[in-house]
Protein backbone atom coordinates (compact mmCIF):
# COMPACT_ATOMS: atom_id res chain seq x y z
CA UNK A 1 0.00 0.00 0.00
CA UNK A 2 1.48 3.47 -0.58
CA UNK A 3 2.43 5.46 2.03
CA UNK A 4 0.25 8.27 1.23
CA UNK A 5 -2.89 6.37 0.35
CA UNK A 6 -3.52 3.93 3.52
CA UNK A 7 -3.81 6.88 5.76
CA UNK A 8 -5.64 8.87 3.57
CA UNK A 9 -9.66 9.85 3.36
CA UNK A 10 -10.28 10.10 7.17
CA UNK A 11 -12.62 11.99 8.27
CA UNK A 12 -12.25 15.58 7.06
CA UNK A 13 -11.60 18.65 10.22
CA UNK A 14 -11.02 16.63 12.91
CA UNK A 15 -10.01 18.58 15.91
CA UNK A 16 -6.82 16.35 15.86
CA UNK A 17 -5.07 17.70 13.71
CA UNK A 18 -3.53 19.37 15.87
CA UNK A 19 -3.25 23.07 13.97
CA UNK A 20 -5.67 25.28 15.83
CA UNK A 21 -6.55 28.99 14.47
CA UNK A 22 -4.94 30.17 17.23
CA UNK A 23 -1.19 28.54 15.94
CA UNK A 24 -0.61 29.81 12.53
CA UNK A 25 2.85 29.57 12.61
CA UNK A 26 2.83 25.53 12.53
CA UNK A 27 0.67 25.85 9.24
CA UNK A 28 3.14 28.22 7.55
CA UNK A 29 6.30 25.40 8.48
CA UNK A 30 4.35 22.25 7.28
CA UNK A 31 3.77 24.73 4.22
CA UNK A 32 7.43 25.14 3.72
CA UNK A 33 8.26 21.47 4.03
CA UNK A 34 6.41 20.67 1.10
CA UNK A 35 7.96 22.76 -0.69
CA UNK A 36 11.35 21.85 0.33
CA UNK A 37 11.03 18.32 -0.54
CA UNK A 38 9.21 18.34 -4.02
CA UNK A 39 8.60 22.24 -4.26
CA UNK A 40 10.52 21.98 -8.01
CA UNK A 41 8.00 19.42 -8.42
CA UNK A 42 5.00 21.58 -8.99
CA UNK A 43 6.21 24.14 -11.44
CA UNK A 44 4.00 27.66 -12.61
CA UNK A 45 0.47 26.77 -11.32
CA UNK A 46 -2.39 29.11 -11.58
CA UNK A 47 -4.86 29.63 -9.55
CA UNK A 48 -7.79 27.39 -10.39
CA UNK A 49 -11.04 29.29 -9.76
CA UNK A 50 -14.59 27.86 -10.08
CA UNK A 51 -15.94 29.68 -13.20
CA UNK A 52 -16.09 29.01 -16.85
CA UNK A 53 -12.90 30.20 -17.57
CA UNK A 54 -11.26 27.03 -16.13
CA UNK A 55 -13.71 24.61 -16.89
CA UNK A 56 -15.43 25.52 -20.17
CA UNK A 57 -17.22 21.90 -19.67
CA UNK A 58 -20.77 21.06 -18.97
CA UNK A 59 -20.79 18.99 -16.13
CA UNK A 60 -22.77 15.85 -16.77
CA UNK A 61 -23.88 13.25 -13.95
CA UNK A 62 -22.37 10.21 -15.62
CA UNK A 63 -19.00 8.50 -16.16
CA UNK A 64 -18.04 10.52 -19.32
CA UNK A 65 -18.78 13.86 -17.24
CA UNK A 66 -16.70 12.98 -14.27
CA UNK A 67 -13.84 11.93 -16.19
CA UNK A 68 -13.64 15.30 -18.42
CA UNK A 69 -13.92 17.05 -15.44
CA UNK A 70 -10.84 14.60 -13.91
CA UNK A 71 -8.96 15.22 -16.87
CA UNK A 72 -9.57 19.06 -17.12
CA UNK A 73 -8.28 19.17 -13.32
CA UNK A 74 -5.16 17.23 -14.13
CA UNK A 75 -4.05 19.65 -17.09
CA UNK A 76 -4.17 22.51 -14.70
CA UNK A 77 -2.13 20.65 -12.43
CA UNK A 78 0.52 19.44 -15.21
CA UNK A 79 -0.69 15.61 -14.06
CA UNK A 80 -2.08 14.64 -17.45
CA UNK A 81 0.75 12.41 -18.09
CA UNK A 82 -0.62 10.14 -14.59
CA UNK A 83 -3.35 7.45 -15.73
CA UNK A 84 -5.80 7.83 -13.52
CA UNK A 85 -9.15 6.47 -13.72
CA UNK A 86 -12.70 6.75 -12.63
CA UNK A 87 -14.72 3.47 -11.27
CA UNK A 88 -18.27 5.27 -11.03
CA UNK A 89 -21.08 2.82 -9.14
CA UNK A 90 -24.22 2.93 -7.79
CA UNK A 91 -23.60 1.42 -4.48
CA UNK A 92 -23.92 3.59 -1.50
CA UNK A 93 -26.84 5.58 -2.09
CA UNK A 94 -26.94 6.50 1.55
CA UNK A 95 -25.27 10.10 1.07
CA UNK A 96 -28.34 11.30 -0.69
CA UNK A 97 -31.06 9.40 1.01
CA UNK A 98 -34.52 11.66 0.88
CA UNK A 99 -32.83 14.76 -0.78
CA UNK A 100 -32.92 14.84 -4.53
CA UNK A 101 -32.50 18.85 -4.91
CA UNK A 102 -29.23 18.68 -4.90
CA UNK A 103 -28.92 21.60 -2.01
CA UNK A 104 -28.12 19.19 0.89
CA UNK A 105 -24.21 19.27 1.40
CA UNK A 106 -22.41 15.40 1.16
CA UNK A 107 -22.78 13.95 4.64
CA UNK A 108 -19.25 12.60 4.08
CA UNK A 109 -17.34 12.14 1.05
CA UNK A 110 -14.28 10.48 3.09
CA UNK A 111 -16.10 6.69 3.53
CA UNK A 112 -14.95 3.67 1.35
CA UNK A 113 -17.32 3.65 -1.79
CA UNK A 114 -18.47 0.20 -2.53
CA UNK A 115 -16.05 -2.16 -4.52
CA UNK A 116 -12.59 -1.30 -2.49
CA UNK A 117 -10.77 1.65 -0.90
CA UNK A 118 -11.45 4.87 -2.69
CA UNK A 119 -7.90 5.81 -4.40
CA UNK A 120 -5.90 2.39 -5.49
CA UNK A 121 -2.82 1.73 -8.14
CA UNK A 122 -2.39 -1.25 -9.87
CA UNK A 123 -0.10 -1.29 -12.50
CA UNK A 124 0.68 2.06 -12.44
CA UNK A 125 -2.79 3.14 -13.33
CA UNK A 126 -4.78 4.75 -10.42
CA UNK A 127 -8.67 4.33 -9.81
CA UNK A 128 -10.66 6.60 -7.76
CA UNK A 129 -13.85 5.40 -6.95
CA UNK A 130 -17.01 7.10 -6.93
CA UNK A 131 -20.60 6.64 -6.37
CA UNK A 132 -23.11 8.54 -8.35
CA UNK A 133 -24.59 10.29 -5.44
CA UNK A 134 -21.00 12.25 -5.49
CA UNK A 135 -21.75 14.14 -8.77
CA UNK A 136 -24.93 14.92 -7.59
CA UNK A 137 -23.18 18.03 -5.60
CA UNK A 138 -20.07 20.33 -7.60
CA UNK A 139 -18.36 21.84 -4.94
CA UNK A 140 -18.04 18.50 -2.71
CA UNK A 141 -17.38 16.36 -6.09
CA UNK A 142 -14.23 19.15 -7.27
CA UNK A 143 -12.94 19.10 -3.36
CA UNK A 144 -12.97 15.29 -2.96
CA UNK A 145 -11.18 15.66 -6.68
CA UNK A 146 -8.83 17.71 -5.62
CA UNK A 147 -7.90 15.51 -2.46
CA UNK A 148 -7.55 12.69 -4.52
CA UNK A 149 -5.18 14.50 -6.86
CA UNK A 150 -3.02 15.73 -4.01
CA UNK A 151 -2.24 12.29 -2.92
CA UNK A 152 -1.29 10.91 -6.21
CA UNK A 153 0.87 13.58 -6.70
CA UNK A 154 2.48 12.87 -3.20
CA UNK A 155 2.29 9.36 -4.06
CA UNK A 156 4.58 9.69 -7.87
CA UNK A 157 7.40 12.47 -6.60
CA UNK A 158 8.30 12.02 -2.92
CA UNK A 159 11.40 10.89 -2.27
CA UNK A 160 11.94 7.56 -1.28
CA UNK A 161 13.14 7.12 2.20
CA UNK A 162 12.05 10.26 3.42
CA UNK A 163 9.24 10.38 6.14
CA UNK A 164 6.25 12.71 4.70
CA UNK A 165 5.10 15.52 6.95
CA UNK A 166 2.67 14.63 9.36
CA UNK A 167 -0.63 14.69 9.31
CA UNK A 168 -0.83 13.64 6.02
CA UNK A 169 -4.27 15.08 6.01
CA UNK A 170 -2.74 18.62 6.01
CA UNK A 171 -0.14 17.46 3.59
CA UNK A 172 -2.90 16.65 1.37
CA UNK A 173 -4.87 19.90 1.47
CA UNK A 174 -1.70 22.15 1.01
CA UNK A 175 -0.30 20.15 -1.90
CA UNK A 176 -3.84 20.78 -3.50
CA UNK A 177 -3.15 24.43 -2.94
CA UNK A 178 0.40 24.18 -4.56
CA UNK A 179 -1.09 22.75 -7.19
CA UNK A 180 -3.17 25.72 -7.82
CA UNK A 181 -6.72 24.48 -6.43
CA UNK A 182 -6.93 26.66 -3.09
CA UNK A 183 -9.96 28.49 -4.34
CA UNK A 184 -12.19 25.00 -4.68
CA UNK A 185 -10.57 23.54 -1.74
CA UNK A 186 -11.61 26.72 0.39
CA UNK A 187 -15.06 26.17 -0.83
CA UNK A 188 -14.83 23.03 0.47
CA UNK A 189 -14.06 23.55 3.42
CA UNK A 190 -17.03 25.47 4.85
CA UNK A 191 -20.46 24.53 3.03
CA UNK A 192 -23.58 26.24 4.12
CA UNK A 193 -27.07 24.62 2.59
CA UNK A 194 -30.66 24.36 3.56
CA UNK A 195 -31.69 20.47 2.79
CA UNK A 196 -32.65 17.74 4.70
CA UNK A 197 -33.11 18.66 8.85
CA UNK A 198 -32.24 22.44 8.55
CA UNK A 199 -29.33 24.44 8.05
CA UNK A 200 -26.14 22.67 8.09
CA UNK A 201 -22.47 23.24 7.51
CA UNK A 202 -20.13 20.37 6.03
CA UNK A 203 -16.38 20.22 6.26
CA UNK A 204 -15.21 18.17 3.23
CA UNK A 205 -10.95 19.16 4.18
CA UNK A 206 -9.19 18.62 6.92
CA UNK A 207 -7.93 22.36 7.12
CA UNK A 208 -11.27 24.59 8.14
CA UNK A 209 -11.48 28.11 6.04
CA UNK A 210 -8.85 30.31 7.40
CA UNK A 211 -6.47 27.85 7.67
CA UNK A 212 -6.98 27.07 3.59
CA UNK A 213 -7.12 30.94 3.14
CA UNK A 214 -3.84 32.14 4.45
CA UNK A 215 -2.25 29.13 2.47
CA UNK A 216 -4.26 30.47 -0.48
CA UNK A 217 -2.75 33.77 0.06
CA UNK A 218 0.73 32.62 0.52
CA UNK A 219 0.41 30.81 -2.58
CA UNK A 220 -0.62 33.62 -4.98
CA UNK A 221 1.73 36.01 -3.26
CA UNK A 222 4.98 33.81 -4.18
CA UNK A 223 3.52 33.14 -7.92
CA UNK A 224 2.52 36.74 -8.28
CA UNK A 225 -1.23 35.88 -8.70
CA UNK A 226 -3.90 38.23 -8.07
CA UNK A 227 -6.52 37.42 -5.19
CA UNK A 228 -9.27 39.44 -6.52
CA UNK A 229 -10.81 36.89 -9.17
CA UNK A 230 -11.07 34.37 -6.39
CA UNK A 231 -12.51 36.78 -4.17
CA UNK A 232 -15.00 37.55 -6.33
CA UNK A 233 -16.07 33.61 -6.98
CA UNK A 234 -15.85 32.77 -3.16
CA UNK A 235 -18.86 32.34 -0.95
CA UNK A 236 -19.51 35.00 2.06
CA UNK A 237 -17.49 33.06 4.52
CA UNK A 238 -14.57 31.92 2.30
CA UNK A 239 -14.28 35.66 1.01
CA UNK A 240 -14.10 37.51 4.66
CA UNK A 241 -11.10 34.54 5.31
CA UNK A 242 -9.54 35.48 2.26
CA UNK A 243 -10.11 39.13 2.21
CA UNK A 244 -7.86 38.92 6.40
CA UNK A 245 -5.75 36.26 4.75
CA UNK A 246 -4.72 38.44 2.29
CA UNK A 247 -4.56 41.31 4.58
CA UNK A 248 -2.00 39.36 6.69
CA UNK A 249 0.34 38.24 3.66
CA UNK A 250 0.48 41.33 2.72
CA UNK A 251 1.86 43.29 6.19
CA UNK A 252 4.55 39.42 5.94
CA UNK A 253 5.37 39.31 2.34
CA UNK A 254 9.48 38.59 3.27
CA UNK A 255 7.90 35.20 4.51
CA UNK A 256 6.14 34.47 0.70
CA UNK A 257 9.20 35.86 -0.52
CA UNK A 258 11.37 33.22 1.93
CA UNK A 259 8.68 30.40 0.83
CA UNK A 260 9.63 30.82 -2.73
CA UNK A 261 13.41 31.43 -2.99
CA UNK A 262 14.36 29.68 0.37
CA UNK A 263 11.70 27.51 2.47
CA UNK A 264 14.59 25.58 4.16
CA UNK A 265 14.50 28.82 6.48
CA UNK A 266 10.89 28.96 6.94
CA UNK A 267 11.49 25.23 8.49
CA UNK A 268 13.97 25.78 10.60
CA UNK A 269 14.04 29.80 11.68
CA UNK A 270 11.70 31.78 13.66
CA UNK A 271 9.18 33.80 12.33
CA UNK A 272 9.11 37.27 12.93
CA UNK A 273 5.23 37.94 12.12
CA UNK A 274 3.31 41.11 12.03
CA UNK A 275 -0.73 40.75 13.46
CA UNK A 276 -3.24 42.06 9.95
CA UNK A 277 -4.78 44.69 10.66
CA UNK A 278 -8.19 42.99 10.88
CA UNK A 279 -8.79 40.53 13.98
CA UNK A 280 -7.47 37.44 11.95
CA UNK A 281 -9.56 34.59 11.82
CA UNK A 282 -12.46 36.02 14.08
CA UNK A 283 -14.80 35.35 11.79
CA UNK A 284 -14.65 32.02 12.35
CA UNK A 285 -16.57 32.20 15.86
CA UNK A 286 -19.55 34.21 14.63
CA UNK A 287 -22.72 32.28 13.50
CA UNK A 288 -22.96 32.37 9.97
CA UNK A 289 -24.53 34.45 7.84
CA UNK A 290 -27.02 33.37 5.31
CA UNK A 291 -25.99 32.30 2.35
CA UNK A 292 -27.00 31.96 -2.05
CA UNK A 293 -25.11 28.96 -1.97
CA UNK A 294 -27.14 26.50 -1.22
CA UNK A 295 -29.43 26.45 -4.40
CA UNK A 296 -26.48 24.74 -6.47
CA UNK A 297 -26.47 24.68 -10.29
CA UNK A 298 -25.14 21.20 -10.68
CA UNK A 299 -24.56 21.98 -14.41
CA UNK A 300 -21.67 24.30 -13.81
CA UNK A 301 -19.02 24.94 -10.92
CA UNK A 302 -20.16 28.69 -10.39
CA UNK A 303 -23.64 28.91 -8.60
CA UNK A 304 -25.13 32.83 -8.68
CA UNK A 305 -23.38 35.03 -6.49
CA UNK A 306 -25.82 37.62 -4.06
CA UNK A 307 -25.20 41.33 -5.34
CA UNK A 308 -22.71 42.96 -2.68
CA UNK A 309 -24.42 46.59 -2.28
CA UNK A 310 -21.34 49.09 -1.49
CA UNK A 311 -21.61 50.85 1.41
CA UNK A 312 -22.76 54.29 2.34
CA UNK A 313 -19.47 56.77 2.47
CA UNK A 314 -19.50 59.48 4.62
CA UNK A 315 -20.39 63.17 2.82
CA UNK A 316 -17.43 65.03 2.19
CA UNK A 317 -16.94 68.36 3.60
CA UNK A 318 -15.14 71.14 1.75
CA UNK A 319 -14.71 75.06 3.80
CA UNK A 320 -16.91 76.50 0.38
CA UNK A 321 -19.44 74.03 1.08
CA UNK A 322 -19.83 75.49 4.83
CA UNK A 323 -19.82 79.28 3.37
CA UNK A 324 -22.70 78.38 0.77
CA UNK A 325 -24.87 76.55 3.27
CA UNK A 326 -24.17 79.78 6.21
CA UNK A 327 -25.49 82.05 3.33
CA UNK A 328 -28.51 79.87 2.42
CA UNK A 329 -29.02 79.73 6.22
CA UNK A 330 -28.56 83.66 6.76
CA UNK A 331 -31.22 84.34 3.58
CA UNK A 332 -33.72 81.60 5.20
CA UNK A 333 -33.67 83.68 8.54
CA UNK A 334 -33.90 87.02 6.86
CA UNK A 335 -36.70 86.08 4.81
CA UNK A 336 -38.65 84.37 7.92
CA UNK A 337 -38.48 87.85 9.76
CA UNK A 338 -39.92 89.93 7.09
CA UNK A 339 -42.93 87.44 6.66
Amino acid sequence: MPKFVESSFREPGAAENGLGVQHWEPLIRHFAALLVHIGKEFGERPLVLPNGDFFPDRFERSHAGVTRLLSRMQEHAGMGDIPIEIALTDAAMESAESCSSGGCAPKSMSEQPAGGPRLQLADETWTLRLNSAELGHPVGLTTLLVRALSLVFLEETWTPGVPPPEPIEISQDLTGVLLGFGPLLLEGSHIYSKGCGGPQISQLTALNPAELALATALFAEMRGHSLKPALKTASATQREALEIAADLVRGNRHVAQALARAPETVVKGRLELKAAKTALFGFLSRKPAASTDDDWEPALLDAPRAPVRPKALPARTRPEDDELRALVESSLQELRRES
